[in-house]
């Protein structure tokens, strides 16, 4: 006897919280997918937007700083073509970024780098996977508080490949 639509409705929602609350497995296509989707929605609904992508590269998604103009949260989610890469391809990653005036503006500027959070690796639960990437990009947020200033111009201090800091808005060079 076949099932009448609404409960045929309600045994694949049923499916897929379970799904979401099961281990994840790097391994099952299926799980990717569904990690990709519950990460994707669940940024979304926080706020996040997605940024065009360019060419085969990972979905970023970008939140901007609501008090400090400049100041973004990324989340580089290893998600390509619906689905996250595959085991020990990559972790989730989530940053901490100020784009510059010029690029604010539309200009030729920059994006530069201001903290790094632990990555998130795909281990758990597809629910507590997308919690983690949550709570990293939260304290990424709160780390924006704690930055250090450019005396001189107010900008952030931004840490050089030599491990020192300068202005992320150069400043110096006006």
């Amino acid at each position: 006897m076949p099932l009448s639509p609404l409960l045929s409705d309600a045994l694949a929602s049923l499916r897929a919280t379970r799904a979401v609350l099961a281990a994840y497995d790097p391994e099952d296509a299926q799980q990717r997918q569904l990690l990709a989707e519950t990460m994707s929605r669940r940024l979304e609904k926080a706020g996040f937007r997605l940024l065009p992508r360019r060419g085969g590269q990972e979905d970023v998604y970008v939140f901007d700083h609501l008090k400090a103009p400049g100041f973004q949260v990324k989340v580089y989610t290893s998600i390509q073509g619906g689905r996250v890469r595959s085991k020990d391809a990559d972790a989730i990653r989530v940053c901490l970024v100020y784009a510059d005036e010029a690029s604010r503006k539309g200009g030729e500027g920059r994006t530069i780098g201001i903290s790094s959070e632990c990555r998130v690796v795909r281990r758990g639960e597809i629910e507590a996977i997308v919690e983690r990437t949550l709570e990293r990009a939260r304290d990424a947020y709160r780390r924006v508080s704690e930055t250090e200033r450019c005396r001189a111009c107010g900008a952030p201090m931004a840490t050089s490949k030599a491990g020192k800091l300068y202005c992320a808005e150069r400043c110096w060079l006006r």
